[in-house]
């Protein structure tokens, strides 16, 4: 799976939990507690806890990629400027001798 649909897949169980805190909030300010007692063991907090800590772990690989990207990046354009470079160089012994 790739990052995306990693990320993608952790936040439509992200909007399900919500969607869980919204419906368990309106029906006990409905007067419904003993409805609300089924939804609130379905999801238990270990398992929220592990989707929130999963969810960090995989922002940290998302960071880390990024950053090892970026310094690829920045070493292909440094390795660029000095090609220019000794190319001007070498254009301008051309010119003097």
């Amino acid at each position: 799976m790739t990052d995306r649909a990693v990320m993608v897949e952790e936040i439509v169980d992200y909007v399900k939990f919500l969607r869980l805190q919204v419906k368990v909030l309106s029906m006990s300010r409905l007067g419904g507690a003993g409805a609300v007692a089924p939804y609130v063991t379905d999801t238990p907090l270990s398992s929220i806890e592990d989707i929130i800590h999963q969810a960090m772990e995989n922002q940290e690989t998302l960071l880390t990629t990024r950053k090892s990207s970026f310094e690829v990046e920045l070493e292909a354009k440094r390795k660029l400027v000095e090609e220019l470079d000794i190319k001007q160089r070498e254009k301008l012994s051309h010119l003097m001798f």
